[in-house]
C-alpha cells in the first residue's frame, strides 16, 4: 500500500469572538494512530470537520495526497436511504465500477499500442485500488462487517428506517470501514457499541493499514488501538507518544506544574498590586509605585487550565436499607414462547457495586427494568429488602423529559431542596457550561438530553442505583466523576456498561449473564476478565472425554458412536449460537416496539396525521418481526431439546 499524507497547516478558526483555533498544525500519515485529546468545547469536532473538508477554516490550509481518500464518521446525523442495509453498504461500491470502467479504456489503449508512462501509471493505479477496495469479495465483506458491528443475517434486506439512531449509526460506520478510505476521521464510533462490537471495531483498526484520527471516551479503547494522542488546548495542538494513560500521566504532571507556577504568579501580582494600593498617593514612594505598576504591565500572565477533574459529585446520604438489598428466585421472562430470562437465583448485599455482564441480547436491560418496577410481566420472585428505594436510569430515560423547561430550572425543581443550590456546578461535571445551563430540553441533543437524565437521577437520596449504560455520553473526564462518585456512594448499584474502564473501577461483583443460565464472579472486573482470559485459553486445547477415547479396533460400532456424538455436539453448538443472535434480535425488537409505542402515546406526535400513520405502520412492522422471531426461537429450541435429552447423550 503506498504511503498517504494528510496534513494540516497553520489553521485557524474562530466562532464569533471565540478563537477555536490559532494556527494550529498536524500531519498524518498512513499507519498513524492518533486520539485527539481536549476538554468538553475545545473544538475536536470543528478540527475534523476542517480536516475532512467539510468546513472551511478562516486560514491554513489542508493537503492531502494525490489520490488519497479521506472516510469521515460525525457523532451523529448521518442521512441513510430507504434501502436495505445491504443495498446501503453495497453503494460504497458504486464508484469502483466506474474505475473498473475506466481501467478497460486504458487496456484496451494499451493493447493498440500505446505505451505512454502516463496511461501506464493510471493503469497500475487503478489496478491496486480496484483489488485493495475488496469490490470482487464485496457480498462477503458486507456481511462479515454488518456482523461484527452486532447485526444479524436477517437483518440485512431490512430498511434501515427500521432501526434506531443508535443503530444507524452503525450502518454509517460500517460503510466507512467496507470503504477502506486511506484516512479515518471518526468522531465518536463506540458510543452505540456494546462490548463485542467495539472489541470487532478494535480488531479491524490494528488490521487497517492507512492512518487513523480518533475521537473517543473509552480510556480502554484507546489504549488498545493508538499509539499517540495530540490536544487541543487553549486553541494549540500539542502531540504526545505513547498511549492515551501515558498521556493522562504526563498531562497531569505538567498541568500541576502549571497550576504551582500559576499560585505563585497569583501570589506575587497580588502582592505588587496590594503595594500600589497602599502608597499610590504618597509622594515620597511615587517612583516605586510607578516601577510596580511597569512590572505588573510587563508580566506574561500564566492562564490556568481546567483542571482534568473539574469537580466532584458528592452522593446524597443514602436511606438506610435492610442487609439484604433485592432477592431473586428462579425469576423468568418470556416473550410469548422466547425465554431471555431463565431461572434467575440471585441476591445483592447492601454495598455492593454489581456489574451486569453477558451478550448483547442475553436480557441485561430487561433485568434491571424489572429490578426497577418498570416490567412487572415475568415468573418467579423478586422481593426488595427493607427500606429499599430504587433510582433507575434506562438508555430511553431522556424520551420522557419535558420539553420545555431550561435544564437547570427543571433539575432544581427535581433536586431535593437541600441540593438543588448545588445544581448549577454539578451541571458543570455533565459538560454543561455558561449559558448552556438555561437551554430548553427541548432543543437538546439525544446524548445532552440522556446527561440531564442520569443527574436527575443522581440527585436522589436513594439507596439502590440501577444504572443501564451511563457513561454513553460522557467524556473521560465525566465518566472518572461518575466513577468516583460510585466509588463513594454508600448504597448500592447495579450497572451495565461496555466501557471496561469503568467497571474497573466501580464493579466489586460480576454476574455474566448467558442464554441459559447466569455466572457469577465474586470480585471485581479484572479478575472477571481474567477468569473469561483462561477459559479461553484452555477451550481450543482442552478436548471431551469422547474425544479422547480410542476408538474400539474390535468392530464399527464404537466409531459411529463417537463420530454422531461428535456430530450432535457440533449441531448444539451451531444452535446455541443461532440461539443467542435470535435472543439479540428478540430484545432489539421488544425495545424498538416500546419506543414506538411510546411515540404514538406522545400528542405531539397526532398534531401530524402522515407522522401518526409511519408510526402506526413502524410499530405493525415490529410487531410482526417479534411474532417472526419467536418463531424462530421456538423452532431452535425445539431441536436443541431433542439433541439434549438422555438418549442422544
Amino acid at each position: 500500500m503506498a504511503e498517504y499524507h494528510l496534513q494540516a497547516s497553520q489553521i485557524s478558526h474562530s466562532f464569533g469572538a471565540q478563537t477555536v483555533f490559532d494556527q494550529v498544525s498536524l500531519k498524518m500519515r498512513s499507519g498513524d494512530r492518533i486520539a485527539l485529546a481536549g476538554s468538553n468545547g475545545s473544538g475536536k469536532t470543528t478540527f475534523m470537520r476542517i480536516l475532512s473538508g467539510q468546513l472551511q477554516p478562516d486560514s491554513g490550509t489542508i493537503h492531502l495526497s494525490r489520490n488519497a481518500r479521506i472516510g469521515y464518521l460525525p457523532q451523529q446525523g448521518v442521512p441513510l436511504s430507504g434501502h436495505s442495509i445491504f443495498a446501503e453498504t453495497e453503494q460504497v461500491f458504486d464508484h469502483i465500477a466506474t474505475l473498473i470502467q475506466r481501467r478497460q479504456q486504458l487496456g484496451e489503449k494499451m493493447a493498440a499500442g500505446d505505451h505512454n508512462p502516463a496511461v501506464l501509471e493510471e493503469y497500475g493505479a487503478l489496478q491496486e485500488h480496484i483489488e485493495h477496495s475488496g469490490y470482487y469479495q464485496r457480498e462477503s465483506v458486507i456481511e462479515s462487517t454488518l456482523k461484527g458491528l452486532g447485526f444479524h443475517r436477517s437483518d440485512l434486506e431490512r430498511p434501515c428506517a427500521e432501526f434506531s439512531g443508535g443503530w444507524r449509526m452503525r450502518i454509517a460506520l460500517a460503510k466507512i470501514l467496507i470503504d477502506r478510505p486511506d484516512f479515518l476521521l471518526l468522531d465518536e464510533p463506540t458510543n452505540y457499541l456494546d462490548i463485542e462490537a467495539r472489541e470487532w471495531l478494535e480488531a479491524w483498526m490494528n488490521r487497517f493499514e492507512g492512518g487513523i484520527l480518533l475521537v473517543a471516551h473509552d480510556r480502554y479503547f484507546l489504549d488498545t488501538t493508538m499509539n499517540q494522542v495530540v490536544e487541543l488546548f487553549q486553541s494549540r495542538l500539542r502531540r504526545y507518544p505513547g498511549s492515551y494513560t501515558r498521556y493522562e500521566q504526563v498531562r497531569t504532571g505538567e498541568i500541576m506544574q502549571l497550576t504551582r507556577e500559576y499560585e505563585q504568579q497569583q501570589s506575587e501580582i497580588a502582592r505588587h498590586e496590594d503595594f500600589v494600593r497602599r502608597f499610590r498617593y504618597n509622594a515620597r514612594k511615587a517612583k516605586q509605585v510607578q516601577s510596580r505598576i511597569k512590572m505588573l504591565e510587563k508580566i506574561d500572565t500564566i492562564e490556568l487550565p481546567p483542571h482534568l477533574k473539574p469537580i466532584a459529585i458528592p452522593m446524597p446520604e443514602p436511606p438506610h436499607s435492610g442487609k439484604d438489598v433485592l432477592t431473586l428466585n428462579g425469576l423468568s421472562k418470556s416473550y410469548g414462547n422466547l425465554q431471555v430470562l431463565n431461572h434467575l437465583d440471585l441476591s445483592v448485599q447492601r454495598g455492593e457495586c454489581i456489574a451486569l455482564t453477558g451478550k448483547n441480547g442475553m436480557g441485561k436491560s430487561t433485568l434491571l427494568r424489572i429490578l426497577a418496577g418498570v416490567d412487572t410481566s415475568f415468573d418467579g420472585g423478586l422481593q426488595l429488602g427493607s427500606g429499599v428505594s430504587v433510582g433507575f436510569y434506562a438508555q430511553e430515560s431522556a424520551y420522557s423529559l419535558p420539553e420545555e423547561p431550561g435544564i437547570l430550572e427543571y433539575l432544581e425543581e427535581q433536586a431535593p431542596r437541600e441540593r438543588a443550590g448545588s445544581v448549577r456546578s454539578l451541571l458543570g461535571a455533565f459538560l454543561f457550561h455558561g449559558d448552556d445551563v438555561f437551554k430548553p430540553i427541548g432543543v437538546l441533543s439525544g446524548g445532552e438530553r440522556s446527561r440531564v437524565a442520569l443527574l436527575e437521577v443522581l440527585l436522589q437520596p436513594v439507596n439502590l442505583l440501577l444504572l443501564d449504560e451511563p457513561t454513553n455520553h460522557l467524556d473521560i473526564v465525566s465518566q472518572d466523576v461518575l466513577a468516583e462518585a460510585l466509588t463513594s456512594f454508600g448504597g448500592t448499584a447495579v450497572v451495565v456498561s461496555h466501557d471496561h474502564d469503568f467497571l474497573e473501577r466501580i464493579a466489586t461483583r460480576v454476574i455474566e449473564l448467558g442464554p441459559r443460565s447466569h455466572r457469577n464472579f465474586p470480585g471485581d472486573y479484572r479478575y472477571y476478565l481474567q477468569r473469561i482470559q483462561q477459559e479461553s485459553a484452555e477451550s481450543p486445547g482442552a478436548s471431551s472425554p469422547a474425544a479422547t477415547v480410542a476408538p474400539d479396533t474390535a468392530g464399527g460400532a464404537a466409531q459411529q458412536d463417537y463420530t454422531e456424538q461428535k456430530r450432535i455436539r457440533s449441531r448444539i453448538q451451531k444452535l446455541e449460537k443461532q440461539e443467542a443472535a435470535v435472543v439479540a434480535e428478540m430484545e432489539t425488537a421488544d425495545q424498538e416496539v416500546a419506543w414506538l409505542q411510546q411515540r404514538l402515546s406522545d400528542p405531539e406526535v397526532y398534531t401530524d396525521g402522515e407522522q401518526v400513520q409511519q408510526v402506526q405502520e413502524q410499530l405493525l412492522a415490529a410487531q410482526e418481526r417479534q411474532e417472526h422471531l419467536a418463531e424462530q426461537w421456538e423452532k431452535i429450541d425445539t431441536e436443541l431439546n431433542e439433541l439434549r435429552s438422555p438418549d442422544l447423550s
